[in-house]
């Protein structure tokens, strides 16, 4: 099922939404996951510089030795305040395995070809006993310059 029009990343020209519908059915050698998968190609634009793409993947794996549901929920946003800095986020939440995680990204191009990124990372236990079940924290900052010849 197509929605809107544009490409399957981000919105085309006067649509508010795009994206691709797809219900994969897949095989391994010892598995046989079945699965309602949107995967990232569903965008939603509030403006040309502010989109989100909500995901949710539910997935019912049948293995020799056993079964398993896998839920998985996220949602992307990304901003472009100008065509050289973008922040973008994700947050993820795993009911199956009771994880709730997050990133933002800010990336800026300080000259053509060369980027600085900063990335905050969370990841938290949804079950744990205590109100705040930190399960990770990160933060990461890289540079990258272009060399010419």
């Amino acid at each position: 099922m197509r929605v809107g029009a544009g490409s399957s990343r981000g919105c085309g020209v006067g649509s508010w939404a795009t994206g691709l519908l797809r219900a994969p059915r897949a095989g391994f050698a010892l598995a046989a996951p079945h699965g309602l998968a949107p995967r990232n190609d569903v965008s939603y634009c509030f403006s040309k510089r502010f989109s989100v793409e909500p995901t949710i993947t539910l997935n019912w794996v049948d293995l020799p030795f056993g079964s398993f549901n896998s839920q998985l929920a996220s949602a992307r946003f990304i901003v472009t305040p100008s065509p050289r800095l973008s922040i973008s986020g994700l947050v993820q939440v795993n009911a199956s395995g009771n994880t709730a995680t997050g990133s933002v990204r800010l990336r800026w191009e300080y000259t053509p070809g060369s980027e600085m990124f900063l990335v905050y990372s969370d990841g938290y236990d949804t079950a744990a006993a205590t109100p705040i079940g930190l399960l990770n924290r990160s933060l990461a900052f890289r540079v990258t310059k272009l060399l010419r010849f």
